[in-house]
């Protein structure tokens, strides 16, 4: 038994919004598993290293590597940003100023840790933003 389950696009969609961040990002990474799974039959059966045409294999395959950590950048880029913003509220919602100063410093403090914060990438994008 493969596992596969007979649904319609609509439910693929609704299971996607729940489980993946989206139909979107589901198809993203359903072509990304093609492209791999392709990359993979050809490695088996590519040509002699040193080549002209072994090096190329060897580029394509480390763009869909380069594709696929982009990708995990820009999820774990999303979830770091709600999860700031959650924190944020929080902080808020206790009418604490000293929760609110601790806030700013721990988000400050990792905020300076992290490099791909200070050089953001296409895929770098947070939504509801850092700070006061």
């Amino acid at each position: 038994m493969l596992g596969i389950v007979a649904m319609s696009l609509n439910t693929q969609k609704v299971i996607a919004d729940e489980c993946c961040g989206g139909y979107e990002k589901l198809d993203a990474l359903r072509i990304a598993a093609i492209d791999t799974l392709a990359a993979i039959q050809a490695k088996e059966a590519g040509p002699n290293r040193g080549t002209k045409e072994a090096l190329q294999q060897e580029i394509d395959e480390l763009i869909v590597r380069i594709a696929l950590l982009e990708q995990d950048l820009g999820q774990l880029t999303w979830a770091f940003g709600r999860i700031v913003a959650y924190a944020r509220s929080q902080a808020q919602e206790m009418n604490d100023p000293h929760a609110m100063t601790r806030f700013k410093k721990e988000l400050s403090a990792v905020e300076s840790g992290l490099s791909l914060l200070r050089k953001p990438l296409g895929t770098n994008v947070i939504h509801g933003g850092f700070g006061g």
